[in-house]
């Protein structure tokens, strides 16, 4: 069995918490974009029925 150091530890949850930052970042700009993608078929739709 292997022990990890506390230092190694300190790394381990250090990444942890900036992929969880990271990962919450891109949920928030898949949000945006989601919301942009919204919006650009709403405006497609407007003038394929005005045609």
């Amino acid at each position: 069995m292997t022990f990890i150091s506390d230092s190694e530890s300190s790394d381990y949850r250090d990444i942890i918490v900036a992929l969880l930052v990271g990962f919450e970042h891109l949920d928030r700009k898949l949000d945006l974009v989601d919301q942009r993608c919204e919006e650009l078929s709403k405006q497609v739709k407007q003038v394929v029925n005005i045609n």
